[in-house]
């Protein structure tokens, strides 16, 4: 029993640091949508937005993911959306870890 309890105890830990790191990463890449969407991809509608919006928050994620068949007008890919989620959380990991050209 009490090791059953150990065992709950550390998956939860686990699963909140993960969670924590998300989310900050999360909270990143959410600041560049929106601003991408009040921005550069503003004259568009929000249907026909997501292809500019994937874009300008990571043309790297949008050219892995969406280039070779960019969303049609209001499609909803959750296969691709994943996988553009799951490059850009990567990307902006990467980013953060970067050292800045006024730290170099």
């Amino acid at each position: 029993m009490r090791a059953t309890l150990w065992l709950v105890t550390f998956w939860m830990a686990m699963v909140s640091a993960k969670s924590k790191q998300h989310s900050r990463v999360d909270r990143m890449w959410r600041v560049q949508k929106k601003s991408c969407e009040s921005n550069e991809c503003r004259h568009l509608d929000l249907m026909t937005n997501m292809n500019c919006v994937h874009e300008c928050i990571s043309p790297t994620c949008f050219t892995e993911v969406y280039a070779s068949e960019p969303l049609e007008d209001g499609e909803i890919d959750e296969y691709r959306y994943n996988k553009f989620l799951t490059c850009v959380r990567n990307d902006y990991r990467l980013r953060a870890r970067r050292p800045s050209k006024d730290e170099l």
